[in-house]
């Protein structure tokens, strides 16, 4: 007899029986909540540190930019209004 004829067979008997998952006790339930709470602390951490990291670049920029062009008032005004806009949106302020 071919395999799926066999298989048919058991099935339109019903004697298939499905395979019972274990059940979760509450330490296992414990366990798992843990280490998906780390795992989502750990992409949060990630975020926060490119963050901190392209607050520092943005603030070196606009610092090097003002104290470079100290004298040209313009550039100077347009460097304090990013650092205005920056520390209104960002991780200062």
């Amino acid at each position: 007899m071919d395999e799926s004829y066999e298989l048919k067979h058991i099935w339109m008997k019903g004697g298939a029986s499905e395979r019972q998952s274990p059940r979760v006790t509450e330490k296992d339930l414990q366990a798992i909540i843990a280490s998906r709470v780390r795992k989502e602390f750990k992409t949060v951490g990630g975020y926060v540190w490119a963050a901190i990291v392209y607050q520092i670049i943005l603030y070196s920029f606009l610092t090097h930019t003002l104290v470079r062009n100290w004298g040209n008032m313009n550039i100077v005004l347009l460097c304090c209004a990013g650092v205005g806009l920056c520390s209104r949106s960002g991780w200062i302020g």
